[in-house]
Parts: structure tokens; sequence; C-alpha cells
């Protein structure tokens, strides 16, 4: 469906323009250490991928942005993909993204200021290409769905630790550089590098991060500053009221994304998001074909996605799975008023174990 496809053009776009920026700070310290040969790789070289990497990787950022406010769930509006620390979700975290796409963008036009700056106020200018690269990072750590597997903490780990060996290289080849000053240098890139593998461990790969990044209800108005106590039993809802907003985004060849979010009573009731994926039949009616799911319960850390559901009756079933804690709940919503802008219905909301008792 369209809404699956932006999201995913979200995260491929996101993570080639990480890998971009990446590339343009390694080709910036190739040509800062002269890894170059006349014949095989002349300096000329570094210079020219140093630029356009950095250029693509702005592009890409643009794109990035682009199909985030573009998606149906998510339904960013245009301010808060373009100006930072305004988004309704991870505020502080997609503004570091939004600040890097600035610089990065100032950064790959000052190529044609370099006449009027000068090499020298340029190449000092260049230097905050390691600023960019380390926003995106926490960016990318801070806010990506994919954060907690292997193959996306082996890309960060990766380019942060080329990045880091790298410069440390450059330090040691600083002319009139002591021993001493050396030691130094490396110990203070080791540091920070430190300092971040710490802050990944103890945040975004946590199981409290959505409380702390989002304040655990959806609203991503502000970050929490204390990180919520998380409750490790989630005894489930039965037959809870949910009531709230409904809206509906028209897609490409008759597609549509119908999308109800609402509040679930009770004191873990929290925030249910459910979109409905179909087409639009002659009569005016849904023909649903699918669609996913998403459950913030109230007085915890945790959150439960689904990226599939079913559709009866009025009825959604679905198969909720936590990310963090890999728990699963199984979620029943019976519909039962639809007017143009809201809903209302029950909800049950209960774990796998209690749903194959009953």
């Amino acid at each position: 469906m369209t809404s699956t496809i932006t999201w995913d053009v979200v995260r491929a776009s996101g993570f080639v323009a990480y890998a971009l920026v990446s590339l343009s700070v390694i080709f910036g310290l190739f040509l800062s250490l002269r890894v170059q040969s006349p014949s095989r790789w002349p300096r000329l070289m570094n210079y020219q991928l140093h630029q356009h990497t950095l250029l693509l990787a702005a592009l890409f950022s643009l794109g990035h942005g682009l199909f985030a406010w573009l998606d149906p769930f998510m339904r960013f509006h245009g301010y808060e993909v373009l100006v930072p620390f305004m988004s309704h979700y991870r505020p502080l975290w997609i503004g570091f993204g939004i600040l890097a796409f600035y610089l990065g963008i100032f950064l790959a036009l000052s190529t044609w200021l370099r006449p009027r700056l000068g090499y020298r106020a340029w190449r000092l200018l260049h230097y905050l290409s390691y600023a960019v690269f380390i926003l995106a990072t926490i960016h990318g750590l801070g806010t990506g769905s994919d954060t907690n597997t292997r193959w996306a903490l082996a890309v960060y780990a990766l380019a942060a630790g080329l990045v880091a060996l790298l410069t440390i290289w450059r330090f040691w080849h600083i002319a009139g550089q002591t021993a001493y000053g050396r030691l130094a240098s490396g110990a203070g890139v080791l540091l920070v590098l430190g300092v971040g593998v710490g802050w990944t461990i103890v945040g975004p790969l946590s199981p409290d991060w959505s409380a702390v990044a989002n304040n655990g209800h959806g609203s991503g108005a502000r970050i929490a500053l204390v990180v919520i106590k998380r409750t490790s039993d989630l005894t489930g809802i039965r037959d809870a009221s949910i009531a709230g907003a409904l809206n509906s985004v028209g897609e490409a060849n008759g597609q549509v994304a119908v999308n109800f979010t609402g509040h679930v009573a009770g004191t873990r009731g929290g925030l249910l998001l459910v979109q409905l994926t179909g087409l639009v039949t002659f009569g005016g009616n849904v023909m649903v074909q699918g669609g996913r799911a998403a459950w913030e319960p109230s007085r915890s850390a945790d959150y439960f996605i689904a990226p599939h559901l079913t559709y009866a009756n009025n009825t959604v079933r679905a198969l909720l799975a936590s990310p963090a804690t890999h728990r699963k709940m199984s979620m029943v919503l019976a519909i039962h008023r639809v007017t143009a802008t809201g809903f209302n219905g029950l909800v049950t909301l209960v774990p796998v174990s209690q749903a194959a008792r009953a």
C-alpha cells in the first residue's frame, strides 16, 4: 500500500543520506591527510567526492523530510519537518536532524562562496561537517524505527568508527604536534566516541526510550526530563471504551487511508492508533484491504506496533508486539459509531497468553 511505501522511502532515504554524510566526512579527512595517488587517486578526487557526497546527502535528506510529511500514519504538519524542535513526535531528536539538514545545505553551497571566503576560511568552515555528522547520528539513533536492529547498529558503528579512527590519524599528523598532544587529542576522540556508545545503550536501546523521547503518550510536545519507571506487568484491558478523532487521506489509484486516533479509558489505557487502508468503491464506501496499528499504554515506557491487521463487521483485530521487550498483545477494536471527524467503541488489549486462555 502507498502508506507503507512512504514510510519505507523515509527509512531508506534517511540511511542513504546518513551514509553520504559519513562518506563526505571521510573524504574530507582523506583530503586533509593527503590520502592520494597522482595516477590512481588524485587530490582533486577527494575534493570532488567530499563536496558532491554532501550535496547528494542534502538532496536525500530533502526527500526524507518530504516523504515523512506525506506519510499518512505520522501526519506531520509542514512546519514540523521544516522548523527544528516543533514536531509533535520526538521533537528534540527530529530537531537535530533538521539542523543537520540546514547545516549540510549551507556547507554544500559554500563551495560557490569559496572565492569570496578564501581557502583558509572555507577550510575552517568545513570542519562543521563534523557537526552535521554528529547531529545526523543522534537524529538517526534517537528517532529511527530501525535503531534496535543489528544491521542499523552496524551502519552507525562502522561510520562512527571510521570517522573516529581517521580523526585520530589526522591529529597525529598535525605539524609540530607533541607526543602529549597526540595522546591527548586521541583520548579526546575516544572519549567522545565512548560517550556516544554509552548514551546509545542507556538511551535509544533501553526499553524506557519511548517515554524519554516522546513522553510515552504520543504527544511529543516536550521531552520528558525524568525517565518514567517501566511497568513490567501489563495485565491487559478488556472492553474499555475508546473515543477519538478520525480522518482519511486519499491516495493514488483510488486508494484511501482511514486513521483512527483514540484515547483508551482506564489508568493504563493510553493512546491507540489504527490505520485502515483500502479502495474506494463506486458507492463511496471503503473496501478495507489491510492496515497497521500502534498502542502506547499509560504509565508504561513500552509501546506496541502491528504492521498488519484484519477488519470485518466493524471489528479490527491485530497482534501487536513491543520492539523493545518483544512482548505481544492481542487487540480487538469494536467500532460502534463513526462520524465525519470522530469515532467511539470498545477495545480489548490483552497479553497473548491471556488471549489464548480466553
